[in-house]
């Protein structure tokens, strides 16, 4: 017995609050091209293109209950957006879900036309959805062996170095001006930027 799952992909018409009229999106109130919404439109399309790959072969039961989890992330992340309701953890998850519905649907492609389709709805989901922001030293636990002494950048202090973090603050030391000081800064405005210093005689 072969299940075949839902697809969560509504009809184009009640993607978001616009219509596309002679292929270009209008908005209800002004009449005028919304590149976002049509954006959007296009992401929901490709959604449902990525699903239908994943479930043209038989595909084992754990596979098809983590491709409709990711597919409703992505899902509820575009109508979120809508609203301006999505946070840092939503994107993040959004665009995880996308890679991983990537690599399910890619597994199912037989030749590299299919493998270009799925990358190229992969990337449409992507265009729609916000940049993937930068983890800082707020989203990241502290691990004594690859921060302390690290680098990281500070948006007032420039590059610093780190020593320890408390989670909500991190101590670094701070070189601007040709002075050297140890101060504590906002962990969510510290961007580690993969470089280590070591101590040496």
């Amino acid at each position: 017995m072969r299940l075949i799952p839902i697809i969560l992909t509504p009809p184009l018409e009640q993607l978001c609050p616009a219509t596309l009229q002679n292929g270009k999106t209008m908005t209800d109130t002004d009449n005028t091209y919304n590149p976002m919404t049509e954006k959007t439109a296009k992401a929901y399309v490709a959604l449902g293109k990525l699903e239908s790959i994943i479930y043209k072969e038989p595909t084992p039961k754990a596979e098809i209950k983590l491709s409709l989890y990711r597919s409703r992330t992505v899902f509820d992340a575009l109508i979120a957006m809508q609203h301006s309701a999505l946070d840092k953890v939503n994107i993040i998850d959004a665009h995880s879900a996308v890679d991983e519905l990537q690599h399910l649907a890619s597994k199912n492609t037989k030749d590299s036309f299919e493998k270009h389709g799925v990358d190229v709805f992969a990337e449409a989901i992507r265009i729609a959805l916000p940049p993937k922001p930068v983890p800082t030293m707020a989203d990241i636990e502290w691990d004594d062996e690859k921060h302390f002494l690290a680098e990281a950048e500070h948006p007032k202090c420039g590059k610093v170095i780190m020593l320890n973090s408390n989670h909500l603050h991190t101590f670094v030391i701070d070189t601007r001006d040709d002075v050297t000081k140890t101060i504590y800064v906002d962990s969510a405005r510290l961007i580690p930027t993969g470089r280590r210093y070591s101590i040496s005689d």
